[in-house]
């Protein structure tokens, strides 16, 4: 069976960890109870203006879904990233002391 390949394969644990923060954030700042359809003022060529449907509730809350999909699959790399990490251990020098942090 093949596997699927995820697309954050590639990126940096600092990064990664600030755009979770970032998303969820946004995906809390939004929940789909209190989603309305997003609308603006568009100039007609009368003169007038007319509202337009920017985003409807469902394109909305799609891209919530996307979003948290994501979201998912990039914890499960920084997940991983942070294991790599402390499986590292300190850096030792050749004695096998601890080398500090200035002098590594």
């Amino acid at each position: 069976m093949a596997t699927v390949k995820n697309k954050f394969e590639n990126v940096e644990l600092d990064w990664a960890e600030k755009q979770l923060k970032t998303w969820q954030a946004y995906i809390d700042a939004n929940p789909f109870e209190d989603m309305i359809d997003r609308t603006k003022l568009r100039p007609t060529k009368g003169g007038g203006t007319v509202l337009e449907v920017v985003a409807t509730i469902e394109a909305q809350q799609k891209n919530i879904r996307d979003m948290m999909k994501d979201y998912l699959a990039l914890y499960e790399i920084v997940k991983r990233l942070r294991k790599s990490e402390e499986d590292k251990g300190p850096e030792t020098g050749r004695g096998g002391e601890i080398v500090p942090l200035r002098m590594a």
